[in-house]
């Protein structure tokens, strides 16, 4: 029986050969992406979101003062997307749950008040 490759040595060879395409796979990026992308989104990335938002309301307010309420609907704190769990959410939205409301003084002088369900467009 000169010659022959036993079964033990073939499985071993295929074995190694699916651990060395799962290695690569994994540091060129392909497969990590993958995998990345069916994981839920994580506490903290949330956090992170939450402080962009908080951010984004920030300037809005400031856009209200400097360029009156219209500014607001435009704002980047109304139009932000987030990914998670693989669907875009608004700083609004019950995942992120961010809040922006304020108040402002017309050209009239009367105090006006605003949030994000009437001036980001969401009619509620």
């Amino acid at each position: 029986m000169k010659g022959q490759i036993s079964t033990n040595t073939i499985v071993g060879l295929i074995i190694a050969l699916s651990a060395l395409i799962i290695i690569v796979g994994f540091t060129t990026g392909g497969l990590g992406n993958l995998f990345s992308s069916v994981a839920e989104t994580s506490p903290d990335k949330i956090d992170t979101y939450k402080s962009n938002c908080n951010n984004l309301c920030n300037s809005a307010k400031a856009s209200i003062s400097n360029s009156g309420i219209d500014s607001f609907s435009s704002s980047s704190y109304c139009s932000k997307k987030f990914l998670i769990d693989n669907e875009e959410k608004n700083c609004y939205d019950a995942e992120i749950n961010v809040k922006c409301s304020g108040s402002y003084r017309s050209d009239a002088g009367s105090l006006v008040y605003f949030n994000e369900q009437d001036n980001c467009g969401l009619g509620l």
